[in-house]
């Protein structure tokens, strides 16, 4: 997680709508919040330290948290989901214990300035919603904004409110824009399954091996998005029990999520054990932690998700080569043992963003026993690790292959049109569950989200005539559009000397030119260089021309030349101006 400070209040240039920007330790990165003009006033009061005659609402709260002996230790915000910020406030209480309360990030920016408590982010959130920084000009920009305040009634303010509110910034996700504190729901061009015939239920959910665990259906309900409330959890477990999904994946780092999970595992428990004895749970836990800690992360999991042993650990983020000797010679390596040891574990497994040499390191170590790895219809580097690991008897998972799979649930018409008849969803969710993977997460909000996993629950055979075409002319119509320009992803450009990832970088323009996939293409580029181990370092623009990439490359690409391109392409401005 990141420790992030308040950077100040701004106005969005559009809207003229207040954005409180929280700004990360480098001070090269801010998260814009839209909230409104009620919130910014708060917020300003509390950041200027100011004592209002009678207390505002924040004042109040702090005087009732000391009188209940409440002590706020931090403020975490840990998600975005449907167009909104997702935060928590971490209480400790006089009797020793803590807890945790959901909050709007507003409310629980203004609590923290008023007690000096850290606010923390994280990283992937930062990652996501962050843009670079012009501290000169943001500082203009928050003087802007003081004298706009200054030189404007409250009943201004209120006409200015109704007559320009902000639109939603599109849907964050994994790598969206910042989103607001609204209730306005993402825009979705969901290509729906079609209707469910009655024996695609339960009855019909095929199961896999997962390593040395119990076997799990071809779909994992992942936990990470279902945070609107308990509520929500309970009803999206049931969508997933109703399409035969007996896999669950959850994680302390998805904020609320395993205590909403533990809640809905408890009432489902009371209404049909047979149902909650069958379902098979993962977490993981984050790399670098000493053993005494991660046993306490890990015995909270336990607590949060009311169970005495999970099914399956996961590392969380094996991405560097310090996170897998942590967990294979290091420290982590004695954590692991002691929980299978201890009878809390079932079998422990890693999932990982980093580079194929890592994780193929990682797997021939023999210690884990499952992995979840970035596996694509429309990037298949991995997929020869994942036919070894399978080929060993490990368990396999692919990684959102909706949404980092090129947020296919919205795809653009070009794409729509290169997978026909087939939605590009579904055939991607076809073409992973031939090759024999073991199950595909799928991080649902809502129970709609789980019509493609209820529809192929039984779907793990061989591809047919009629898919197979489908990806023919899928591969056919990139390869037309990039002509003599396709990257092949066959790595022999590398290692560049200036440590540019060029099949990583050719694959996105790959995906924009070929498919028509500019938008995610040029999202995955905003991340690199801002998601820490999460992501690449570098980007095109690191490119110094050297050429040595040139003679090993078998097509005779202009590498250098394609770079420039995709950075044209991809880059956004040096500086979003969000705010003005």
């Amino acid at each position: 997680m990141v420790e992030m400070d308040v950077a100040g209040i701004a106005l969005d240039a559009a809207s003229r709508s207040p954005i409180v920007l929280l700004r990360d330790p480098s001070g090269r990165r801010q998260v814009p919040i839209w909230i409104d003009q009620a919130q910014a006033q708060n917020i300003l009061a509390g950041l200027n330290g100011e004592k209002p005659p009678r207390p505002l609402s924040h004042d109040l709260m702090v005087s009732l948290m000391e009188a209940g002996g409440l002590i706020l230790e931090r403020v975490i915000v840990h998600a975005i989901e449907d167009n909104t910020f997702r935060a928590v406030l971490k209480l400790s209480h006089a009797d020793g214990t803590s807890s945790e309360l959901d909050a709007r990030p507003s409310d629980a920016i203004a609590l923290a300035l008023r007690t000096d408590s850290p606010i923390w982010m994280l990283e992937e959130v930062v990652a996501d919603a962050s843009i670079p920084v012009d501290a000169e000009a943001d500082e203009e920009e928050k003087e802007d904004f003081r004298r706009f305040l200054d030189r404007t009634s409250p009943a201004e303010l209120i006409r200015h409110l109704r007559h320009a509110q902000p639109e939603p910034p599109g849907p964050a996700g994994e790598a969206g824009e910042a989103s607001g504190e609204g209730d306005a729901p993402p825009h979705r061009t969901t290509m729906d399954p079609p209707p469910v015939p009655p024996e695609a239920g339960p009855a019909a959910a095929a199961r896999r091996p997962f390593g040395d665990g119990r076997p799990v259906s071809l779909f994992t309900l992942g936990t990470m998005r279902a945070l609107e409330s308990p509520e929500a959890m309970a009803a999206v477990l049931e969508a997933a029990l109703a399409a035969g999904i007996n896999h669950v994946e959850t994680a302390p780092a998805y904020g609320p999520a395993e205590r909403f999970l533990g809640q809905a595992l408890a009432a489902l428990s009371q209404r049909d054990p047979g149902a909650r004895a069958a379902l098979v749970l993962t977490s993981k836990l984050l790399p670098g932690v000493d053993p005494s800690t991660g046993k306490e992360q890990l015995r909270g999991c336990l607590e949060r998700l009311g169970v005495e042993r999970l099914d399956n650990l996961a590392v969380h983020g094996l991405n560097r080569e310090e996170h897998r000797a942590w967990a294979l010679e290091g420290e982590g390596a004695e954590l692991l043992a002691w929980a299978v040891g201890e009878g809390l574990v079932g079998q422990v497994g890693f999932s990982s963003h980093g580079s194929t040499d890592l994780i193929e390191a990682a797997l021939a170590n023999g210690r884990f026993r499952f992995c979840s790895l970035h596996l694509h219809l429309l990037d298949p580097e991995r997929l020869p690790l994942a036919r070894a690991a399978l080929a060993e008897g490990l368990g396999v998972m692919a990684i959102s292959p909706a949404d980092k799979g090129g947020r296919l649930y919205d795809p653009p018409d070009a794409l729509v049109a290169d997978c026909a008849p087939f939605a590009p969803l579904e055939l991607a969710y076809r073409w992973l569950l031939a090759q024999g993977i073991s199950t595909l997460t799928l991080g649902a909000a809502q129970p709609a989200d789980l019509g493609w996993a209820r529809r192929l629950a039984a779907a793990g055979g061989p591809l047919d005539a009629a898919e197979q075409g489908a990806l023919a002319r899928l591969e056919a119509a990139g390869r037309q559009r990039l002509g003599e320009e396709r990257c092949g992803q066959c790595r022999a450009c590398l290692p560049c000397p200036s440590e540019v990832p060029i099949p990583s970088l050719l694959r996105l323009r790959n995906l924009a030119v070929g498919h028509g996939m500019e938008a995610f293409a040029s999202e995955r580029y905003s991340l690199i260089g801002r998601a820490g181990h999460w992501w690449e370092e570098q980007n095109a623009s690191a490119c110094a021309r050297c050429g040595a990439c040139l003679p090993r490359c078998p097509h005779s690409l202009g590498i250098p030349d394609l770079l420039a391109d995709t950075h044209q392409r991809l880059a956004g401005p040096p500086r979003r101006r969000l705010w003005g």
